[in-house]
C-alpha cells in the first residue's frame, strides 16, 4: 500500500513529462491492456452531451490481461475540435491513488469530467499514466466524440424575469404610440370633425352665439313682472 500511495504521487508529478518523453522515445506498449470508457448517464451509442459548468460521470472499465498487477496513477486528456489532435483545452490531471487491477482481471473506476467550453463538439482524448513491473508508461485510448451544450435557462431565473418584463414594457409603450399616430387617424370620420366645427362657427337664429352668455340672462324674460300699485 505504502508503495502503490508513494508511486501514485511520483507518477502524478511526471505526468506532463511522462507524455512529452513517450511523444519524442516511444515505449514499449502494455499488449493486453485496455481501457474502455463510458458515460453513465447516456447509451453506449448515443454521442454524450455535456453541459458546461455541470459534472458528469465517466465509468472506466480497465481489462488487464496481463500476467502481472497494473496500477494507473493518474490521468488527464483534452479536448480538440473534431478531426483534429491539437489540444483546445486540457482536463484537469487527476491523481488516483488505489487503481490497481491485478492480472488477468477485470476492473472500474468512476471519475468526474465537468467542462467550460464553447457549445459545439469535441473530440474528448484520454490519456493515463501506469506503473507495472517497476515501471511506468502511457496509456492514451481513442477519442470519444461529444458534445457540449449550455445549461438550460429556467423560466423563473431572475435576470430571465427582467429582461421580459424590460421588453414586455418598451413594446407596450411603442405599440401605443404607433396605434395613436399612424393607425387611429385612418379610422376617425373625418365629416365628424367637419360638423363640430361647423356647429361652433354658425351662429343662433337670434342672430349671434349664445354659448358665451350666462344661462340666467338666457331665462330671464321667464320671470314674472311685479304688478304695479
Amino acid at each position: 500500500m505504502k508503495f502503490q500511495i508513494l508511486s501514485s504521487l511520483f507518477l502524478s508529478s511526471l505526468f506532463v513529462f511522462a507524455q512529452e518523453e513517450f511523444e519524442d522515445e516511444p515505449v514499449a506498449q502494455l499488449a493486453r491492456f485496455n481501457i474502455e470508457p463510458r458515460f453513465v448517464a447516456f447509451n453506449p451509442t448515443e454521442r454524450p452531451d455535456l453541459t458546461n459548468g455541470q459534472e458528469t460521470t465517466v465509468n472506466f472499465t480497465v481489462t488487464n490481461d496481463e500476467d502481472y498487477p497494473v496500477q494507473i496513477a493518474a490521468f488527464g486528456g483534452y479536448f480538440s475540435y473534431p478531426g483534429q489532435d491539437t489540444p483546445y483545452a486540457n482536463l484537469t490531471k487527476t491523481a488516483l491513488s488505489d487503481v490497481t487491477i491485478e492480472g488477468n482481471s477485470v476492473k472500474s473506476f468512476i471519475t468526474n469530467v465537468k467542462p467550460t467550453l464553447p457549445p459545439t463538439d469535441f473530440d474528448l482524448y484520454f490519456n493515463f499514466i501506469v506503473g507495472y513491473e517497476k515501471q511506468f508508461s502511457s496509456v492514451s485510448i481513442n477519442p470519444v466524440s461529444v458534445t457540449i451544450s449550455d445549461p438550460p435557462i429556467s423560466a423563473w431565473d431572475p435576470k430571465l424575469i427582467f429582461v421580459q418584463v424590460i421588453l414586455g414594457g418598451g413594446v407596450m409603450i411603442l405599440g401605443y404610440y404607433l396605434s395613436n399616430t399612424y393607425i387611429l387617424p385612418y379610422f376617425v370620420d373625418p365629416t365628424d370633425t367637419k360638423k363640430v366645427d361647423a356647429d361652433k362657427k354658425t351662429p343662433k337664429a337670434q342672430g349671434y352665439d349664445e354659448s358665451w352668455i350666462p344661462k340666467h340672462h338666457l331665462t330671464g324674460g321667464n320671470k314674472k313682472s311685479r304688478k304695479a300699485h
